[in-house]
């Protein structure tokens, strides 16, 4: 009789779309967004385009590619998305690799909370997250934006319509689509998130934006996990995030 296999107790994925010198610790796990049709180092690196997925769609939804893949296909107790250059670091440590969080850290924050997010991320003082997104990108591709992805909240979830009004019209959010949390639980973030946001993607023209306005549906897909979690009593740890310089 074959020997079951342990379930992995956590997996961090760390989302790319260029080699990078990846963290030595095992736990993390490098995750090409974006792959189709792209080449892909073959060593080392899991790729967004195998079996059911959407890696097609990098280009509107940004590593939200790499997150429906890991949704579909990983099974541990614990998921992680960390960015090639992101990661969470230990409390009170200097920012450096070295100090990125490791399964020890993990185990021990998850006692006590549900999910590890980048710390919130503040808004300007005198202008809300609406109006700073605006003034980064084409004001037409965010109208644009803006009317598919609330379309299409308000006709499948709209009981968080309110909520993403409220969100939009704040000063802050959990920032870059970074977590830790239980697999469990992201099976139903992720439930959710794409019950709207592929046909969001699919529905938006990008072809007259400049490369950044281009991803205004990712820009609002960031921003979702904010949205959800004010909707769940959940208890959230919020953590220092490591910018390394890797181009």
């Amino acid at each position: 009789r074959r020997k079951q296999q342990k379930r992995s107790f956590c997996k961090i994925f760390v989302v790319t779309h260029k080699s990078f010198t990846a963290p030595e610790d095992r736990l993390y796990i490098p995750l090409y967004a974006g792959a189709e049709g792209r080449k892909v180092p073959e060593s080392g690196y899991m790729r967004d385009d195998e079996s059911d997925n959407i890696s097609g769609l990098n280009p509107w939804i940004n590593e939200c590619t790499g997150l429906y893949w890991i949704w579909k296909h990983v099974d541990c107790e614990y998921i992680g998305l960390n960015h090639y250059r992101r990661y969470f670091i230990k409390e009170g440590k200097s920012s450096c690799l070295e100090n990125i969080l490791n399964e020890k850290d993990i185990t021990e924050y998850m006692r006590s909370y549900d999910v590890l997010l980048a710390r919130a991320e503040q808004s300007f003082p005198d202008r809300r997250i609406r109006q700073v997104m605006l003034e980064r990108v084409d004001p037409e591709a965010y109208a644009k934006g803006l009317q598919i992805i609330r379309g299409l909240l308000a006709e499948r979830q709209p009981e968080y319509l309110q909520t993403f009004d409220e969100l939009l019209d704040g000063w802050s959010f959990y920032p870059c689509n970074m977590f830790v949390m239980k697999k469990a639980v992201m099976d139903v973030y992720c439930e959710w998130l794409f019950s709207f946001l592929i046909d969001a993607a699919k529905a938006m023209d990008i072809r007259p934006y400049d490369d950044y306005s281009k991803r205004i549906i990712g820009f609002f897909a960031e921003r979702m996990l904010t949205v959800w979690l004010m909707h769940h009593q959940l208890k959230v740890k919020e953590c220092q995030i490591l910018l390394l310089d890797q181009g």
